[in-house]
């Protein structure tokens, strides 16, 4: 496919689900009236919430399944400086999941997938994951729980987990005040258990040992909330023995009855074979949309600082976790990459710019188009991204810019639809014009 004068990279996905209730959570914790049946906080409880309203109309079962493809295919306008692996692939994927509600509060939920992929010169990898395995017990007016077992980890903007942990997880919610928290490690434990090796091949570079995290919410008035965590994360096989330790500090609400904000600060500490590991990132940004006028028109700007090492001295440059996706709702009503979709950069080593244009002429179908400039803060050949592996010269600050347009219908009569394409677009120091082309399908 040719998307300008170059060759660009194009992927296309489609999806198909059969799902009977979905559920969408746009805050880590929603402050719940104390008769609230669940709590919404770091733990992804969406499949399980629709599941539970299915158990309890079933005699304590419930099910749901989903069937999803995609093809995918690329071109480069020039190859020198963009590493891309696989030409052509075609992927399939099964997941099924199902829940239990057990005597004395006790819910068992599992999640099973089967995955086929073929690949452009006749190679195929088929496995059967486990996504979800874990046993929950609710206690204190259903207020608190405590999970154990393989259980989904996802924090608001999914800036440091969306991914699986294997471990025990706890959760405690009053009216202005919420704790969560586990301890264990990153999709590890339960195969080690059953004797099985799974393949990982998501946005993380490789699996930790040991992982524990806690965050506290407080609620600061009606429309705003602030947090404060900490999270160890270590490898026995880390690159280059690495153990960090990161503290942060979040804020996120409504700044009016149209403008929204969030605000990211995190400190990380550790040490690696040979130095100390000093670095801090923040992410701050406004959202703001005319509900009143025609099409809801609406904006977004955001700026986001990773620090990056001068090699003098403690090493200074900023890892996010690696269990991270860069990922949420903006101004419109499905998820993005908010810096960018085809590069899809960590923040390390770089400032971005994000200036975001967006209509929302329907409730449940918007537009957004969303611009991101990249800025190494110490020029280096080293681009950390998990889209497409990219090098730099080393001189240049300014190393491109990344273009997405993002186009979503979600939840009308049960049928959601996503279109995205996206464009990075590098310096001459970077020499890559690189386009990506998404189509998504959920029934």
């Amino acid at each position: 496919m040719n998307f300008s004068h170059g060759t660009c990279y194009c992927l296309i996905a489609i999806s198909l689900t059969v799902v009977s209730i979905d559920a969408q959570a746009n805050h880590d914790i929603i402050f719940n009236e104390p008769n609230e049946q669940w709590i919404e906080g770091d733990f992804d409880l969406h499949d399980q919430d629709a599941l539970r309203h299915l158990a309890t109309e079933t005699d304590a079962f419930g099910f749901r399944q989903q069937l999803s493809f995609a093809k995918s295919g690329h071109g480069i306008e020039d190859r020198q400086l963009v590493n891309i692996d696989n030409v052509q692939t075609l992927d399939a994927a099964y997941n099924l999941a199902g829940l239990y509600l057990a005597p004395r509060g006790w819910e068992i939920y599992a999640g099973l997938e089967f995955s086929f992929e073929a690949a452009g010169d006749n190679s195929t990898i088929e496995s059967l994951d486990i996504d979800a395995l874990y046993a929950l017990r609710r206690f204190g007016s259903n207020r608190q729980y405590m999970g154990f077992g393989r259980q989904e980890v996802e924090d608001d903007r999914a800036w440091m987990i969306d991914e699986h942990i294997d471990g025990v997880s706890y959760v405690m919610e009053a009216d202005n005040f919420a704790l969560t928290g586990f301890i264990g490690s990153h999709n590890q434990m339960l195969e080690k258990l059953i004797g099985t090796h799974e393949q990982h091949s998501d946005h993380h570079t490789k699996p930790h040992d040991y992982i524990a995290y806690g965050r506290v919410y407080r609620a600061l008035d009606e429309d705003k909330q602030g947090s404060a965590y900490i999270a160890f994360l270590s490898d026995k096989d880390f690159e280059q023995g690495e153990r960090n330790i990161y503290l942060g500090l979040r804020s996120l609400g409504d700044f009016s009855d149209n403008g929204s904000y969030w605000a990211e600060a995190a400190f990380l500490t550790g040490n690696s074979e040979t130095r100390d590991i000093r670095a801090y990132a923040f992410d701050v940004g406004i959202s703001y949309n005319w509900n009143d006028a025609v099409f809801r028109p609406g904006y977004t700007l955001g700026f986001a600082y990773g620090s990056g090492d001068d090699g003098i001295g403690s090493d200074n440059e900023f890892r996010q976790t690696g269990i991270h996706a860069n990922e949420s709702v903006l101004t419109g009503v499905v998820d993005l990459k908010y810096y960018g979709r085809v590069l899809d950069p960590r923040l390390s080593n770089l400032q971005i710019i994000t200036l975001g244009l967006n209509m929302r002429p329907r409730d449940r179908f918007s537009v957004d188009l969303l611009y991101n400039g990249y800025w190494q803060i110490h020029p280096s050949t080293d681009i950390k991204a998990d889209g497409i592996d990219v090098s730099a010269n080393g001189s240049d600050h300014y190393i491109g810019s990344g273009l997405d347009l993002v186009a979503g219908l979600r939840n009308w009569s049960n049928l959601s639809i996503s279109l995205v394409y996206g464009r990075f677009h590098g310096n001459d120091g970077v020499n890559a014009d690189v386009g990506r082309l998404e189509f998504n399908w959920n029934l």
